[in-house]
């Protein structure tokens, strides 16, 4: 499904590049042509589907972190698993920071993506325990690339002996539960946003059109 699904959106990528260019000599026909059964399309069965599922992730990844047991490695393990399908669920939405997603309160990519990690940081934050998820400076020490430092950067019998300390498992359910409020707030935007996605025509810069060629 989800195979039939990046086929479906490269396709509309496709038709959407064949018509900015076919705009830039005619831009006359781009505004006239009816983009609303597209892009309802692409709103009700690929973004809203994408950002669900994504929520869901991280629900799961939640009740994994509430239900983990540094004593046992196939707790570690099921940990990691849960990441990984988390941040494979992130990869399918990440290029849909248009709507809700880039709204202050949401900022996906920034609250949940920013690179290179700072793992001084994030050592420091969890040393310290004080710390705002929500100021910028925290971009690089938080999100999905702090989880990947924090379950992956040592052994798995090393990672045991540290997640043995509640404040390693605590920054990671932080990290989660900030990474979750922001996409709840996505996923209701999207209640509304959606109609005006949909509706939006022409090739303006805030046009559906623009927005979703150049975000993708």
């Amino acid at each position: 499904m989800a195979f039939l699904d990046m086929k479906r959106l490269i396709s509309y990528t496709i038709i959407l590049l064949a018509i900015i260019s076919f705009g830039s000599c005619s831009p006359d026909s781009v505004e006239e042509t009816e983009f609303s059964g597209m892009f309802q399309n692409v709103a009700d069965n690929i973004i809203v589907p994408r950002y669900s599922n994504f929520d869901n992730a991280l629900s799961d990844l939640s009740t994994e972190l509430n239900n983990f047991d540094p004593a046992e490695l196939s707790s570690l393990e099921a940990l990691q698993q849960k990441f990984i399908a988390a941040y494979l669920s992130w990869q399918t939405v990440s290029a849909f920071e248009f709507g809700p997603a880039g709204e202050t309160s949401a900022l996906l990519s920034s609250n949940i993506n920013t690179f290179p990690t700072n793992y001084s940081k994030i050592e420091s934050n969890i040393q310290s325990n004080d710390y705002n998820l929500d100021a910028a400076s925290n971009y690089s020490a938080k999100g999905l690339p702090a989880l990947d430092y924090i379950l992956f950067h040592a052994s798995q019998d090393e990672l045991i002996i540290e997640l043995a300390d509640d404040s390693r498992v605590n920054y990671m359910k932080d990290c989660v539960s900030d990474m979750k409020s922001r996409v709840d707030y996505v996923v209701d935007g999207w209640d509304t946003y959606r109609n005006t996605f949909v509706e939006s025509e022409g090739n303006d810069q805030n046009s559906s059109l623009s927005l979703f060629f150049n975000y993708f």
